[in-house]
């Protein structure tokens, strides 16, 4: 009956039904290959952090007590009492400190999390490091400051964590607003979308998700923001197959490391760990309850409930998931009351990176020809004095300003492109030749060239 219409037409169907059937085995096998590739090598596409040069601690010299804590208040430590002491946290006192750096990187003989106690004598010399054990140091390097981030593949900026590493308030507070089902279903939670649909139709309008944390990890990975038919389609399958393939809390691990949570410049920050140094200056480890309840009500919009820009409307976002999380019994009425009264993160407190973007394009090119170049996410610990750094960009925008008013005729002017005298400095150290300050240009923004470093006279 080949050749017969009807004949032909099974032949038709099936040919379809054939290639349906291989398309859906393909999407299948590809989702699995991207999925093993981005969910098991979490750095794969993380930025390369530059990092000044650590201060020091050094037994029997001096400390500029001042300097000091003002260099860990522009990274984001906090004061706190003697006995309280966390990562990211200091207590001071006269004679006394004790200083708990953050995860960031090992420096030295502590590693992140470890503290220092600290003893000076009435000239501010130290005459004690040593860490909880009793264990005694002569020399100790302190957390460094951040000078740039250079983004890899992507535009995105992370901090990897590890679900077990993470406070349970702040996966309580996720699930109660993104998933509360998410430990009962297989990727799809049916009565959500149930829920979802009703609510929908009774507004005429999208007024609720019945998307799970794995159908949002799946579009975050693997799909564009549209809302067609054919995208939710794809992201279910997707989901489904995620779920198959991984464990609860490797996804939910996945996601809370790929969320996207707001911008930091030109860069999306993307995952908890890299939010709470951003929003807070500390490590996501470390975050309390009010905290980790800001952080998971961003998830929903991070532009519309962003603390800096919209702080009234942050705070009423927070207080919500503080009052869902009581509700549904994962927090008390008392810790929700306290949370509640809690301020909003001040990024303000924070200080601006050192201006040092010609020394960051210096440093990446150096990168560019060492093996480390193709290790992303690698934290690099510069000799950049961020102090002298600050003082070489004003001493050669100060100085240009001033040569230009005491001799105009070196000011060129083409329309409105302005000067175009240039200066360059660099602070090198001669005993080892760190370079401690770099400027190769009067604004880096209109000029990205170096003349430090490749001008043909260059210092």
């Amino acid at each position: 009956n080949g050749g017969s219409p009807r004949g032909r037409s099974g032949v038709r169907r099936a040919a379809a039904v054939g290639f349906a059937v291989v398309v859906l085995v393909g999407t299948i096998l590809t989702i699995e290959a991207r999925a093993v590739a981005r969910l098991d090598s979490v750095s794969g596409d993380l930025p390369v952090r530059l990092y000044s040069r650590p201060p020091m601690l050094v037994l029997g010299q001096p400390i500029d007590a001042d300097a000091l804590k003002a260099h860990l208040s522009r990274i984001g430590y906090t004061r706190v009492r003697e006995g309280a002491v966390g990562a990211g946290q200091i207590a001071a006192g006269r004679r006394e400190w004790v200083i708990v750096n953050r995860r960031i990187a090992r420096l030295g003989p502590l590693a992140g999390g470890q503290a220092v106690r600290v003893r000076l004598d009435g000239w501010d010399r130290v005459i004690s490091l040593e860490d909880r054990e009793g264990q005694r140091y002569r020399a100790v390097p302190l957390e460094p400051e951040l000078i740039a981030v250079a983004s890899g593949e992507g535009t995105g900026d992370r901090t990897p964590v590890r679900l077990p590493e993470l406070p349970p308030h702040l996966l309580d507070a996720v699930l109660t607003v993104e998933d509360q089902r998410f430990y009962r279903h297989h990727g799809l939670d049916y009565v959500r979308i149930g829920a979802a649909a009703l609510a929908n139709m009774r507004d005429g309008r999208i007024v609720q998700g019945g998307s799970t944390i794995t159908q949002q990890l799946a579009r975050s990975l693997f799909l564009d923001s549209r809302r067609t038919f054919v995208r939710k389609a794809r992201e279910a399958a997707m989901a489904l197959t995620l779920e198959s393939r991984y464990s609860k809390d490797r996804i939910l691990e996945a996601y809370l490391n790929e969320v996207y949570l707001g911008q930091e410049g030109g860069l999306a920050i993307h995952g908890v760990g890299r939010a709470a140094e951003v929003y807070f200056g500390k490590d996501a480890s470390h975050l309390d309850l009010a905290e980790s309840a800001l952080l998971a009500g961003l998830i929903r919009g991070p532009n519309l409930y962003s603390p800096s820009r919209r702080p009234e409307v942050a705070r009423a976002r927070r207080d919500l998931v503080l009052r869902l999380m009581a509700e549904r019994g994962v927090i008390a009425e008392s810790d929700r009351l306290e949370a509640s009264g809690a301020p909003l993160p001040d990024r303000a407190r924070l200080g601006e990176p050192p201006p040092a973007r010609y020394y960051a394009d210096y440093v990446l090119g150096e990168l560019g020809e060492s093996d480390s170049a193709s290790s992303g996410g690698r934290a690099v610990i510069t000799s950049l004095d961020p102090r002298l750094q600050r003082v070489a960009a004003a001493t050669v925008s100060d100085g240009l300003r001033q040569l230009e008013s005491e001799h105009p005729g070196l000011v060129e002017r083409s329309g409105t492109s302005g000067s175009t005298l240039q200066a360059a400095l660099v602070a090198v150290d001669p005993r080892t030749g760190d370079v401690l300050a770099m400027v190769g240009g009067r604004d880096y923004g209109s000029s990205q060239y170096n003349r430090a470093a490749h001008a043909r006279r260059q210092p």
